[in-house]
């Protein structure tokens, strides 16, 4: 990178586990005490003067992190719980120091590493405004002309004058990220704490985040959120166990994580997976969910085979999960309900349904599992021929529904008019 506004070189953490520290100052000075005199203070004490040996060690949060950010770059922090994501921030906040290694930051850092971050609870929001633009190195002029535009985008202005500590931790979150999206840093470093807010207030700030990139404003973006990350980071590094596990292009780093932790993907093509159920009478051979920017339509598409020349009687169920809620269905496509296909089908071919220009997905990763009967007529009943869970995975970013006429529904059982269609395999 030619001039890089950030740059981190093998940063390491250490932290010790067990108990190492004395509660009282009491307690310190018996326990220097007893060690002067030659005896064991756990034996006085107890093991409040020590560290228990079978859970004392050493736990390295990062070990050897090393990257570097170019100025207006939008890099996104991806990983598990425990991967050392929090801890980094910290560190190029400056609100924890390293074990080794050095990280240079150029210019003014705003921070949303947790809820209240930077703010005093006894102080209005009024106060904590201007109290955080003087932190930053901010004169009270330049504070003030930007004021009224961090008030109106948080959405407080009602409560500006009221003691933070009285603040909900959404209302907390608004104004925090308010303060650090509008007033004069370089470079803004933002924690997951933006779950914590509402939806549409999410979608103002990556949309925020999104605008300040373009003048030239640096990011760093720690979300577990893969469509969120998608959608406004153009590069990612994935850390895993303390070390970068992975750097370069989200799309690539954003694959490899959700692949590596079973949330994308499928261990195997569906027409090698081993795990499906049914009496195979027809089977998925591959499925896909994409989105047509030009029609804003979602559509569905299964080829599929069997051994018979043509299907009698066949029927296809598409369950749509949210993979943050596994256990229960957002949308189902189904095509007996809306006699969407013909009584007899080619043996081989491929099915596809497009749904309404008026369905929108709240963003988010999905699942997918697939059904596939048939009619039977001895048993005048419907039989399975192939069942596969978790079919198919699509991430559905904010940037699809931002022109939409509304927002999406609430998650929940849904049954929308469908347009199916049969197209027969060429020999």
């Amino acid at each position: 990178m030619s001039n890089p506004i950030v740059k981190a070189s093998n940063i390491s953490k250490c932290y010790k586990l067990g108990v190492i520290n004395r509660r009282t100052f009491g307690d310190e000075m018996a326990y220097k005490w007893h060690k002067l005199r030659g005896r064991d203070p756990a034996e006085y004490i107890g093991k409040i003067g020590r560290r228990d040996s079978k859970s004392g060690s050493d736990f390295w949060a990062l070990k050897d992190v090393s990257f570097e950010v170019e100025q207006g770059e939008v890099l996104g922090v991806i990983g598990g719980n425990g991967a050392g994501k929090s801890t980094l921030l910290k560190i190029l906040t400056r609100v924890t120091e390293p074990t080794s290694g050095r990280a240079v930051i150029e210019g003014r850092v705003g921070s949303l590493l947790e809820v209240g971050t930077g703010f005093h609870p006894e102080l209005t929001g009024r106060e904590n405004v201007y109290m955080n633009g003087t932190i930053l190195g901010m004169k009270r002029r330049g504070i003030d002309a930007k004021f009224d535009e961090i008030v109106d985008f948080s959405g407080v202005e009602r409560f500006i004058d009221t003691p933070v500590k009285r603040y909900s931790s959404g209302m907390y979150v608004r104004l925090a990220f308010s303060v650090a999206a509008h007033l004069e840093s370089e470079v803004l470093l933002v924690d997951e704490v933006l779950a914590v807010g509402d939806a549409a207030f999410q979608k103002k700030c990556l949309g925020k985040m999104g605008e300040i990139s373009k003048v030239g404003r640096t990011i760093l973006f720690v979300s577990h959120r893969m469509a969120n990350v998608r959608a406004l980071c153009t590069r990612s590094i994935w850390l895993d166990g303390g070390r970068v596990r992975m750097d370069g292009d989200t799309e690539t780093v954003a694959d490899a994580y959700q692949q590596a932790n079973g949330l994308t993907g499928v261990p195997v093509p569906i027409a090698q997976r081993t795990d499906r159920t049914g009496d195979g009478h027809w089977q998925a051979e591959n499925a896909e969910m994409n989105y047509d920017k030009s029609s804003c339509r979602w559509r569905f598409s299964m080829s599929y085979t069997s051994e018979q020349s043509e299907i009698f009687g066949p029927s296809v169920v598409l369950g749509v999960l949210r993979e943050d809620t596994p256990d229960k269905c957002v949308v189902v496509l189904d095509s007996y309900c809306m006699n969407g296909l013909p009584e007899r089908i080619p043996g081989k071919g491929t099915i596809s349904v497009e749904l309404p220009s008026d369905v929108a997905f709240a963003p988010g990763d999905y699942s997918c599992d697939l059904t596939c009967k048939t009619w039977d007529e001895k048993k005048s009943s419907y039989v399975f021929s192939d069942q596969v869970k978790r079919a198919l995975v699509f991430s559905v970013s904010d940037s699809v529904i931002f022109g939409w006429r509304r927002l999406p529904i609430t998650p929940g059982m849904t049954l929308m008019q469908q347009k199916w269609s049969v197209e027969k395999a060429m020999k």
